[in-house]
């Protein structure tokens, strides 16, 4: 780990998102036959080029964003579009770190698409949006951080369970869950344990429905991943690690 980016290479990472995500969006009103509100495709599309051509904001994007947005409209796979719609969640908490969002929402509730999308208004001037943002200091992006790390660290343990493999040597792996629980309560980073476990959708963590799991894995999944990213853990976007 290298430490905090700065500010002008964050900002540029976050209208790098901001055009995935809109792409994205492009291709799943494609992929559902659904029209956009407000503008054809082919005109959102148009302005999204536009801008990235106009902005410089192209030479930024990672080489996997840089395949996806290349491709023909409308020939994302389904998987390209789930993958790429995730990436509200580290578009969500980049945004936070440059104080444009005011906070970071529980890990059982996404960041509101819609309103992360609207703090960058795609064909304004990528100079405008850098003179109203402001970098947090580095502790608190590094608490932030430590967060998302718990919250994959307990999305992955549920997984390593879900797939029948040992806990420990010498341990259970409800042991384990409850000393880290405890530990995470005492320093302030998750809220009060319900069974001995972390707390979400009010209820343990054990007890989520495949449906709720799933969400707030993808969920930590994405914030993890970007957190490290900020924190210097990779020069390349698209290989940040996030071992847990």
């Amino acid at each position: 780990m290298s430490g905090l980016l700065g500010q002008d290479k964050v900002a540029q990472r976050a209208l790098c998102l901001e055009a995935l995500l809109v792409r994205e969006s492009l291709e799943e009103s494609i992929n559902l036959k659904t029209p956009s509100a407000g503008a054809s495709v082919l005109e959102l599309s148009g302005r999204l080029n536009s801008w990235l051509a106009k902005e410089g904001i192209s030479i930024y994007l990672s080489p996997r964003e840089k395949d996806l947005v290349a491709k023909p409209l409308g020939s994302w796979t389904t998987e390209e579009i789930v993958t790429a719609s995730w990436r509200s969640e580290a578009l969500g908490v980049i945004l936070w770190a440059l104080s444009s969002i005011e906070r970071v929402p529980p890990y059982d509730t996404e960041f509101p698409k819609s309103q992360i999308l609207a703090r960058v208004d795609l064909g304004a001037r990528s100079n405008g949006f850098a003179a109203k943002i402001r970098l947090k200091p580095p502790r608190d992006v590094s608490q932030e951080r430590n967060i998302a790390e718990l919250w994959h660290w307990r999305a992955r343990t549920a997984e390593l369970q879900r797939k029948g493999v040992g806990p420990p040597a010498g341990w259970t792996f409800q042991q384990v869950i409850a000393q880290s629980a405890r530990q995470a309560y005492q320093n302030r980073l998750i809220s009060k344990p319900l069974e001995d476990d972390f707390s979400l959708f009010g209820k343990s963590y054990a007890r989520l429905s495949e449906e709720e799991y799933h969400k707030a894995a993808s969920i930590s999944l994405e914030r993890h991943f970007a957190l490290n990213w900020l924190c210097g853990y990779s020069e390349n976007w698209d290989e940040t690690p996030t071992e847990t």
